[in-house]
């Protein structure tokens, strides 16, 4: 197998897991790192052994001895390095948003295009584990045709006060919006046709972060389906994860309810199974699922189980009114125990 050696410009928050996924990926090497704050560059490169440091991109793409370059600096900086890395003729990884502007966004496709380079954006949620297997569900029919869905992708406010010094130029739409807007068309397997959508601000205002707050849109897909999107940046810090994910998949056959952040439970639904969980060891993109159901699915909904098992307290719930579940689990519990078991129980 080739290896590729990769550049990372940009040294923050997620340049770092750029360079932790290339130094433990078979076929990856960081071999540069770039950012204008050149110590923290140097820091990064220490810790993960990357034994080339730059301060500019010119210096980077002049130096040139690499195959593709991770573009992930703040959002609204991706135009003019991506243009500057496709004509030095350089692969591109670009973490989402692609740009911030349309003109961006013009300019990028225009230098991709004239440099015969390829350009990939970093759409990750397609390897979420929980969204993978609703993919591969809706794939497999066990929802029928999708009628409508919901995603709630936010973050507490100390994304936009402390981790990101640059939110002000951004907005939560670019920052988690990508994501959203990105999954819910991959689940879909569709276009959109047409989008709208409402933002208010106010709070992140008064923390001296001028930026709108939340988002919600709507999403009309080219074959029938409708989907709503929510994504704001002012959930309390307080809560228990720094992202609230939340996600449900409506098809004429079946419903997928998503929760990715508190208790990271996917469930299954349909008129003959009334509650269908997927353990959290089995998540994995690799295999088809594993599920249990209570009572046991019909032999059409196989796909969604193990061999069935039993109701008990620590079960998915066999209650009559469809299996309304909820969790025991709490990150109070994880924290002081570690177990990461998730325990249904009756509403």
């Amino acid at each position: 197998m080739d290896t590729i050696r990769m550049a990372i410009i940009g040294a923050g928050v997620w340049g770092e897991t750029h360079a932790a996924i290339f130094r433990e990926h078979p076929a990856a090497l960081p071999v540069a790192i770039c950012d204008k704050d050149k110590p923290k560059a140097e820091a990064l490169a220490e810790k993960y052994g990357i034994p080339r440091v730059f301060g500019s991109v010119d210096e980077l793409l002049g130096w040139g001895e690499f195959d593709a370059v991770s573009i992930v600096t703040p959002d609204h900086l991706h135009g003019d390095i991506a243009v500057a890395c496709a004509n030095a003729g350089m692969h591109m990884l670009i973490e989402k948003p692609l740009a911030t502007s349309r003109e961006d966004v013009t300019r990028i496709l225009e230098a991709v295009r004239a440099n015969r380079v390829r350009a990939m954006v970093d759409l990750h949620n397609r390897w979420s584990p929980p969204f993978a297997a609703a993919h591969d569900a809706v794939q497999r029919g066990e929802l029928g045709t999708l009628r409508s869905a919901y995603f709630r992708l936010n973050d507490i406010k100390w994304v936009a006060t402390d981790m990101l010094p640059w939110a002000a130029s951004s907005s939560i739409m670019w920052f988690l919006g990508s994501h959203s807007f990105d999954t819910l068309q991959w689940v879909f397997g569709d276009k959109a046709r047409r989008v709208y959508t409402v933002s208010n601000r106010g709070v992140l205002d008064a923390l001296g972060v001028p930026t709108e707050d939340v988002f919600l849109t709507t999403i009309e897909f080219a074959h029938g389906g409708i989907a709503q999107m929510e994504n704001g940046w002012i959930t309390p810090n307080a809560n228990p994860c720094v992202n609230d994910i939340k996600c449900n998949l409506l098809g004429d056959k079946g419903m997928i309810a998503i929760d990715a952040s508190n208790h990271n439970l996917i469930q299954f639904y349909s008129d003959e199974t009334r509650c269908t969980v997927m353990s959290r060891a089995s998540r994995t993109r690799a295999s088809a699922p594993s599920w249990t159901a209570s009572p046991p699915a019909s032999p059409s909904s196989s796909a969604w189980r193990m061999p069935p098992t039993p109701a008990s307290p620590s079960s998915p719930c066999s209650n009559p009114r469809r299996g309304a579940c909820r969790s025991t689990w709490s990150p109070s519990a994880l924290r002081r125990t570690g177990d990461h078991s998730r325990k249904p129980i009756c509403r």
